[in-house]
């Protein structure tokens, strides 16, 4: 891996490089900058760990992952599932470091997986999982975490929506199966899909740095909706507008709102 004559505006790539990759930089004569690196390993939890809830009983769920640098595969999925009784969660722990500091990446996994946990917390149910607490060697804290992490939860009724909350700092996010109200964001690299059937009152927020694909029922209804983003794709309902209502007024969500970078992402509404 190469990278030379870099600007300022690369050392944003380079914060990210060093989560994967060990960096040295050497400064050419004509003030130029030269950039190597050597791939880090990804260390996996040789057991994979699961956490559930106490019984569920109508309480918003959130779900926070500080996500890993780099990210691969998926940041956090959510999955509606009528038959849960519970909140489940899993998810691979990871470390990357060099190969030969295999301690320091046990470390930073311990750590990892300590934080992964769900607890109530002022009636609400949360799943968090972060970072190591520091640094152990190449094992950065920014490479360390939660991989994959999927959740299973409620998926709600018209009569009895449910309310979730999934942010991951690094990483997609995914949410599906959901009756209520959604708030999903992906706060680093990533992209959101959500697909949800919004209940009377309720609110979805998807946002994203990159892409963002809100999937709703055909028959959807919502007081306001806002789209923000580089192009945006809303022709699977004809006649729909940003800063406008959709459907009979009262009957449906009373906000959504899809937000995705305005310069390179993509914002798509479409039908479940």
């Amino acid at each position: 891996m190469h990278m030379a004559s870099f600007t300022f505006g690369s050392l944003l790539i380079l914060a990210a490089l060093s989560s994967a990759c060990t960096l040295n930089t050497t400064t050419n004569p004509d003030g130029s900058v030269t950039v190597t690196g050597k791939a880090k390993t990804r260390f996996v939890l040789d057991q994979k760990p699961t956490r559930e809830s106490a019984p569920y009983t109508g309480q918003p769920i959130i779900i926070e992952n500080d996500g890993v640098n780099p990210s691969l595969g998926e940041g956090v999925v959510v999955r509606g599932d009528a038959n849960a009784a519970k909140v489940t969660a899993t998810s691979d722990i990871v470390a990357y470091a060099d190969d030969a500091e295999r301690d320091n990446a046990n470390k930073a996994l311990r750590e990892a997986a300590d934080s992964f946990k769900i607890t109530d917390e002022g009636g609400a149910i949360v799943v968090r999982c972060k970072h190591s607490s520091q640094n152990y060697g190449t094992a950065s804290q920014a490479g360390t975490g939660c991989q994959n992490l999927v959740i299973t939860v409620p998926s709600g009724t018209t009569s009895k929506p449910v309310s979730v909350s999934a942010k991951t700092g690094v990483g997609s996010v995914k949410v599906s199966g959901i009756v209520g109200s959604v708030t999903a964001e992906a706060q680093g690299a990533g992209d959101v899909d959500v697909s949800v059937s919004p209940t009377q009152g309720s609110t979805v927020d998807v946002r994203s740095q990159f892409d963002a694909t809100l999937r709703l029922p055909a028959s959807f209804a919502a007081d306001r909706i806002i789209l923000v983003g580089s192009k945006i794709d809303a022709g699977a309902f004809p006649g729909l507008k940003s800063g406008e209502g959709f459907g009979a007024a009262g009957t449906g969500a009373k906000l959504i709102t899809v937000t995705a970078d305005k310069d390179i992402g993509d914002v798509v509404l479409a039908r479940q």
